[in-house]
């Protein structure tokens, strides 16, 4: 016989474990959802209640992180674990948070960890920022007519975006987010129409009276006032109704009695008692009391969903809402949509919609007149409208329709996640992704690399933006290239079909993060045999993560323009980078214009000072023309003339400043103000004429932007006055020319004075022969030689895009370390005796 031996054995997974392929994934992969507590009878935490049991069902490990109604130590509950917020309500952090993530990924041996959030999501956007996972799906309810900053910044720093209604895409999309998910809400089982006798005796209703239900609280955004202002009008035409009030179960009740007895509704309102609404109902008696109802009557200024009113039309109860929003699609009747009367703006700059009450009061009527017509032939059909219309949220459909296909492509991007070899290649022709032939700084940048390269050897095309239909290849100044994607549109496979069929050999982004805070055309790239290159235009990367979680780990070559950024990029990497971040400084456009002040009427001896920009704030044209007034009335200052060049950005308002503008270039005769866009040669034909460049730019840029428009004029040669800001760095002070704070009008006026006095004097030659040198050195020539060398640098090596990185598997033995065991057991560790041997 035998021995009896004890074998390693691998930890035995739990039953979810064994199911867990069910979309055919090699990860193990469990979600962590996070919002109110599951059993916190809200509708946040009913929401994630549902998708956690369906999450469950499909074979997944899933805990529930509590940001709301559970403080303590975790626990089990219904199949999943549960983790409490901090010692307060709302006050999970970011360690705290991180903690959960590793519990729950070491308690189940999970490779990947999906974050799933559903709630508020501007409350989550600081702990989005602070935990940087990188699988965050942000599922958002849109409650209003625009997004918020911080849900705008929470779905950049998020993974995928989801929105809880229609409204919600559209309003999202609009915010300029893309890739935007469908999800709605799910209305579980217990939601059927059930016996109204019968509920209104369990809810301690009388039988007889027309019942209105108002489920609600006394937050603008409920209406309360306008919502029973109705009914007390429709009360005056029907004597016998009756208003049944449920509040909230976090708002007190003590302004809906005040606002029932100003409305003399004292005898014709019964409400559910306060304890009751502080534990809240549960799914049965909830639709208990909403069958009780004849009509609910749910006028919301904001519903990011309005899950009620699904709720109660499952249950046979026509409902009363606003024509605005999410409440416009969940209306199984839309002749009973109470129209906007106007919108009104609240905080943020949003706009919620107001309803007269005797318009809801005659939606009130007309429910009651069709409920109590005596013809078989209408009878209901409200009724059964809104049963159909309600039944297409009942939790499997909309499972099986939205979220399982969500699911099943979110876990393929997970899995696809895999190791992707490069070979090298020789360096013959150069793809650029950018804005191209259009008004735009990176159009422009994109130009003059490409017209740079070819001039230099390389074949180049470019895979430029459409703003409509998709065009075939078009040719711009000797440029060819493809309008083949689109900002807003996630469908990027004609943008792969593209590339793949012109076989370029290395492809060039020009990534500027307020245009193209999607990644998905990176990674539309990731698996594809070219080698990939980017610049990072306007790095801000506290931003950027999203970004830098695709690019660092499937990009060649990373360049920026500044050597700071060069240093900072990496420190927030997951992966430090393949090939490291490379310095490319913008390129300075050389121009050989001879200086022609007659085109300005301006004799020559006069010193001229030139700027250009929009009207706005950041430009600092007004402050210029501060500077410039207060240095005319310096007694040793020579006479000079300044022109200044204004236009206008298309989407933003600037004409507050450029009025006030206008009134200060106004009140002098040395000033003349040029309004409307320059564009590039008239630009050059001023940089020339003129004595000095001025750059009063006032905000201090964090996003360290190069600047395209000063780096344009700069190859003129002209000694510049500037501020002490981030964009213009490299122009140092006494060498290129004169700088001053962003806010000195001190500062700025005598350097226009120490200016005017030294035009045609050595010093002023010498500052202009800096400039120039300056701009050699920079020169696009020189520019797109550097990027030659890069590429075929890049070109010639192996790259690997590394697969997700894998986790250690754990093992369980009977006998803890086996190593501290004596000698005669070591010499065979995998087969270990217990001690007696069974014959």
């Amino acid at each position: 016989m035998f021995p009896k031996r004890l074998i390693p054995r691998l930890l035995v997974m739990p039953e979810s474990f064994i199911r867990l392929n069910t979309f055919g994934s090699h990860m193990r992969v469990g979600f962590l959802l996070l919002g109110n507590a599951p059993f916190y009878l809200t509708g946040y935490g009913t929401q994630l209640k549902i998708l956690g049991d369906k999450l469950i069902e499909e074979g997944y490990p899933v805990g529930h992180v509590v940001d709301f109604g559970y403080a303590g130590q975790h626990m089990e509950w219904e199949g999943r674990t549960v983790y409490p917020h901090d010692k307060l309500p709302g006050t999970l952090t970011a360690d705290t948070m991180k903690s959960h993530i590793l519990s729950f990924q070491h308690k189940h041996g999970l490779d990947q960890v999906v974050v799933w959030s559903l709630g508020d999501t501007w409350k989550l956007s600081k702990l989005n920022q602070a935990i940087k996972h990188p699988y965050w799906i942000c599922m958002t309810p849109v409650d209003s007519d625009r997004m918020d900053g911080g849900s705008i910044t929470a779905h950049n720093n998020s993974w995928l975006q989801a929105a809880i209604s229609k409204h919600g895409v559209e309003i999202m999309r609009a915010a300029g987010l893309t890739g935007i998910n469908y999800l709605p809400h799910m209305v579980g089982d217990s939601f059927v129409p059930i016996n109204q006798e019968y509920a209104r005796a369990a809810c301690g209703l009388p039988q007889d009276p027309f019942v209105v239900g108002f489920f609600g609280d006394m937050s603008m955004r409920k209406c309360p006032h306008e919502n029973l202002e109705a009914f007390a009008i429709f009360k005056q035409s029907v004597p016998n109704s009756l208003l049944f009030i449920k509040t909230s179960n976090h708002v007190q009740q003590v302004q809906f009695h005040e606002l029932i007895h100003r409305l003399g509704l004292q005898n014709s309102v019964i409400t559910i008692p306060p304890y009751d609404s502080l534990l809240g109902l549960t799914d049965y008696e909830m639709a208990r009391a909403l069958s009780s109802l004849d009509v609910l009557l749910h006028v919301s200024s904001q519903e990011g969903f309005g899950i009620i009113q699904v709720e109660a039309q499952m249950c046979g109860v026509p409902v009363i809402n606003m024509d605005f929003g999410s409440q416009r699609e969940l209306q199984g009747n839309p002749e009973l949509l109470v129209p906007v009367e106007q919108m009104n703006r609240v905080d943020g700059g949003m706009k919620v919609p107001f309803a007269a009450p005797e318009k809801i009061a005659e939606k009130l009527m007309s429910v009651y007149n069709h409920l109590n017509k005596v013809s078989s032939l209408s009878d209901g059909f409200i009724v059964k409208r809104a049963i159909e219309h309600a039944e297409t949220y009942r939790v499997d459909k909309v499972w099986d329709e939205y979220y399982k296909p969500f699911l099943k492509g979110m876990i393929g991007s997970i899995d696809a996640v895999s190791r992707v070899v490069i070979p090298p290649r020789s360096l013959k022709k150069v793809g650029i992704v950018s804005t191209f032939d259009t008004e735009c700084g990176i159009a422009t940048y994109t130009h003059m690399l490409a017209t740079k390269l070819v001039e230099q050897g390389m074949e180049v095309v470019v895979f430029s933006e459409t703003d409509g239909e998709f065009e075939e290849v078009l040719e711009h100044e000797g440029i060819r290239h493809h309008r083949c994607w689109n900002r807003m549109n996630p469908n990027t496979k004609l943008f792969r079909e593209l590339v793949e069929r012109e076989g370029c050999d290395i492809i060039h982004f020009q990534h500027e993060w307020q245009l193209f805070k999607s990644t998905g055309l990176i990674e539309e790239l990731r698996d594809v045999q070219v080698k990939k290159a980017i610049t990072y235009h306007t790095p801000q990367p506290d931003q950027m993560r999203k970004l830098l979680r695709i690019t660092d780990s499937t990009v060649d070559a990373h360049i920026t323009h500044w050597p700071e950024t060069t240093q900072l990029l990496p420190m927030v990497c997951e992966h430090g980078m393949l090939n490291g971040v490379q310095t490319i400084k913008h390129g300075v456009l050389e121009h050989s214009l001879v200086q022609d002040k007659s085109v300005l009427g301006i004799p020559e001896k006069v010193p001229v000072f030139f700027t250009f920009g929009f009207a706005s704030s950041s430009k600092g044209l007004d402050y210029f023309i501060d500077a410039a007034i207060q240095a005319s009335k310096n007694p040793n200052c020579r006479y000079f003339e300044v022109v200044i060049a204004m236009s206008y950005h298309p989407d933003w308002d600037m004409s507050d400043l450029a009025k006030e503008i206008r009134a200060k270039a106004g009140s002098v005769d040395f000033i003349t103000l040029i309004e409307g866009w320059m564009d590039d040669d008239s630009l050059d034909v001023h940089a020339a004429a003129s004595d000095y460049l001025v750059f009063p730019y006032r905000w201090y840029q964090q996003i360290h932007s190069a600047s395209g428009a000063v780096r344009r004029v700069l190859g003129h040669g002209k000694p510049v006055l500037v501020t002490d800001e981030g964009r213009l760095r490299d122009l140092t002070g006494g060498v290129h020319g004169w700088k001053f704070g962003q806010y000195d009008v001190d500062g700025f006026a005598a350097a226009i004075v120490d200016a005017s006095s030294l035009l045609g004097s050595p010093r002023y030659q010498k500052m202009a022969q800096a400039v120039k040198d300056y701009s050699s050195l920079t020169s696009w020539d020189n520019i797109a030689a550097q990027h030659i060398q890069l590429y075929d640098k890049v070109c010639g090596l192996w790259s690997v895009v590394p697969e997700g990185m894998s986790r250690a598997q754990r093992v369980e033995i009977d006998l803890p370390f086996p190593e501290l065991l004596d000698s005669d057991v070591q010499v065979d560790r995998w087969h270990l005796h217990r001690g007696d041997e069974e014959e």
